[in-house]
């Protein structure tokens, strides 16, 4: 039950990549039940429950999230004259029971119906030729689905995350599509398009005709134990076996020249993948799958029972996810010969606490160990030259990364990570047992997710320091006082510090712009802001006295200034953003800007005032 609440989880993250709000609307004085232009329902704007589509408004078209995310709609019927269904026109309707669809309709948009979940039939009208991408995806609630005669093409993942259904059934006069006992095919049975994932039985043995599985085929299978591959198959497509969690043991027939990437993720108990000796693009060692002359390590099984693994010295690529939710092992012995280690190769390795990296390894990709969240200790050897972003996101124990001192690329000082001049902070290890971090002078750019969830409780930034990437200081919860030495706040942005407690923090600021950073709701919002850090570089303050003096407004586009003094001019956005930048005679002047509507505009000038305008 564990195995399956946690796919559950995981399927919800793979098929909704674009999430949205729900939201309840409620009908609005004033506002018409349906908003239509050029023959497009735009918009649904009624009190829900069982909605009937006038028919005489002209529709022929359901816009683009004309119903999205409206959870107090029950039924929907939608009138003849409609032929097409836009992309996320009803996503995330959850209370979305029963939708009549008209004998007039063509198309099936993406996404269209992605998360109904309470949705449990649906009928497709046989007009019917196109139904795009993950329409049906997460329609929980789905049993079966019939596609009709006139269907000419049905995306990828339409049925992902359809946990209770079981069967999909074609019409046999489909000159495109087929169905076996529930199982969608092509016409003549070559390729296996998707197994129901609420379908009874705990084996399927697929069809010698097949000679291919797509994309996402058995996904969320949770009951399969055994799937029996034919001979015949030759490509397996991407994420073909992801989340069968009941899967065991799964072999690989000597015909099969593809695998694409993710095939047996999330099948936490798979312990072996085997491969005919006669294949003549893949083998496996061990259950271990790997390319032919074994140079590529694709993939080791997460269920694998053995606590320690030794890379075969044959080895020179760790592929992508190679090692991805291995959890059971605690040991990997990488020898001299592999050079790349690929994209989250060893991600969600939970139980590893170190690795020894070989000196021959030149790449390391992004992510590659990401929540190994008993790691503590690594360090990179001299040969590396590339290393992706997030390497150690979320290594939470983690309280060192060390560099070989002859990397020409990277370096390290107290186990914080650097490029090698030390003028990019990649990387300060979250379980560094440190209360203060003071970032070297040296340090231009701070990259994101940097100091992820440290320990420190004092911070200091200095002015050398001109971007700092989403999340950098995120998570860092006993983060008390920090220091900065900008006399006019950089841009930042809004997720650099999270997760501490709103108005906690001591923020020190140069003498003399307090005001400055008071206007900047990232910065304003860390808490109390004290002007005692040391001016740098001798730059103007701010004066309260000009300020009073000083007259700043918008209107109808224009910026219109009235200050004593000639000067230079900055508008920033609230964030901190550089607008526009100008100089001002002294006295009246006015200036054409454009800065949108509803904003918060930062206006500066050099003089020593600043003046905060909603536009």
């Amino acid at each position: 039950m564990k195995t399956k609440k946690k796919f559950t989880i995981f399927v919800i993250i793979l098929s909704f990549l674009f999430q949205m709000q729900a939201q309840n609307y409620k009908r609005v004085s004033g506002v018409p039940e349906f908003e239509v232009t050029a023959g497009v329902l735009t918009a649904y704007n009624g009190a829900g429950g069982n909605v009937v589509i006038p028919d005489n408004l002209g529709i022929t078209e359901i816009g683009e999230e004309a119903f999205a995310g409206n959870n107090n709609i029950i039924s929907v019927i939608i009138p003849e004259g409609v032929t097409i269904i836009r992309s996320v026109a009803f996503v995330y309707c959850g209370n979305l029971s029963s939708i009549s669809l008209p004998n007039s309709l063509k198309t099936i948009g993406f996404r269209s119906f992605q998360a109904c979940s309470s949705l449990s039939s649906i009928t497709i009208p046989n007009s019917v030729t196109l139904i795009e991408n993950w329409a049906f995806s997460g329609c929980s609630s789905l049993t079966s689905i019939t596609i009709p005669k006139s269907l000419e093409y049905l995306g990828i993942m339409n049925f992902d995350g359809c946990s209770k259904l079981k069967s999909i059934n074609v019409d046999v006069e489909n000159e495109i599509y087929s169905s076996i006992e529930g199982v969608l095919y092509d016409k003549k049975q070559t390729i296996l398009y998707r197994y129901p994932a609420g379908k009874s039985g705990s084996t399927f043995s697929i069809p010698n005709t097949v000679t291919e599985i797509s994309p996402a085929a058995f996904s969320g299978c949770l009951d399969l134990t055994s799937i029996t591959i034919s001979s015949k198959v030759v490509n397996i497509r991407e994420s073909a076996f992801i989340g069968c969690s009941g899967l065991t043991v799964i072999t690989i027939p000597n015909l099969v020249e593809t695998i694409e990437a993710r095939v047996f993720e999330y099948c936490d108990k798979l312990s072996s993948i085997n491969v005919d000796e006669g294949n003549k693009v893949f083998s496996s060692v061990e259950g271990v799958l790997f390319n032919k002359d074994k140079t590529v390590l694709i993939r080791c099984p997460e269920g694998k029972t053995e606590m320690a693994y030794q890379i075969p010295n044959s080895v020179k690529i760790i592929s992508n996810r190679a090692f991805l939710n291995c959890r059971k092992i605690n040991s990997i012995e990488m020898q001299n010969m592999v050079e790349t280690i690929e994209e989250y190769a060893f991600a969600n390795c939970e139980n590893i606490v170190s690795f020894k990296l070989s000196n021959s390894t030149a790449s390391i990709g992004k992510n590659a160990f990401e929540s190994c969240s008993s790691l503590t200790t690594l360090t990179i050897p001299a040969s590396v030259k590339t290393i992706g972003e997030l390497i150690f996101l979320y290594c939470l124990k983690l309280t060192a990364i060390h560099v070989d001192k002859d990397n020409k690329n990277y370096s390290s000082t107290e186990g914080v990570f650097y490029n090698k001049e030390k003028t990019v902070l990649y990387n300060y290890p979250a379980g560094k047992n440190e209360i203060e971090f003071i970032i070297p002078n040296s340090v231009e750019e701070i990259s994101p997710w940097a100091c992820y969830c440290s320990t420190i409780k004092s911070l200091v930034i200095p002015k050398s320091v001109k971007l700092i990437g989403a999340y950098a200081f995120s998570n860092c919860v006993f983060l008390e006082d920090i220091t900065v030495y900008w006399a006019s706040p950089i841009s930042i942005p809004e997720s650099v510090f999270t997760r501490w407690s709103e108005g906690s923090i001591n923020l020190h600021v140069p003498k003399g712009s307090k005001i400055a950073y008071e206007l900047f709701d990232v910065w304003k919002t860390l808490g109390k802001i004290i002007d005692d850090a040391p001016v740098i570089d001798n730059p103007v303050s701010i004066n309260p006295e000009l300020v009073e003096k000083t007259e700043a407004y918008f209107y109808v586009g224009w910026l219109f200034i009235n200050s004593p003094f000639a000067e230079t001019v900055k508008i920033y956005s609230i964030y901190g953003a550089l607008l526009y930048e100008f100089r001002k005679p002294a006295g009246k002047a006015s200036y054409k800007i454009n800065a949108g509507t509803k904003n918060v505009i930062i206006v500066c000038g050099n003089a020593g005032w600043v003046k905060k305008i909603i536009i």
